[in-house]
């Protein structure tokens, strides 16, 4: 299927008995879920870039209480690193 929303509404219309989707999907339609694996999405841009007033200001509007509380009670994503600024190691 090429979507979350293409696996419920099958799973949903009966068109299918399980489903790989996330668990935002799987609330907002009612259906049950169990999590295969927890994955972790960053946004990565090169060090250099901290010198741009606007990477830095996207940081601090991903970390700012007016997003986590926008996102916190969405079921499946979790705001605790976002804004936070690290080096990758490679």
């Amino acid at each position: 299927m090429g979507s979350h929303r293409e696996v419920v509404r099958a799973v949903v219309g009966g068109h299918a008995d399980v489903g790989v989707t996330t668990r935002a999907w799987a609330a907002f339609s009612g259906l049950d879920f169990t999590t295969l694996v927890e994955e972790d999405y960053d946004v990565v841009f090169p060090t250099s870039a901290l010198a741009d007033s606007r990477v830095l200001a996207f940081a601090r509007t991903l970390g700012s209480a007016r997003i986590r509380e926008a996102v916190q009670d969405q079921p499946g994503y979790d705001t605790g690193r976002s804004g936070t600024l690290a080096e990758a190691a490679l």
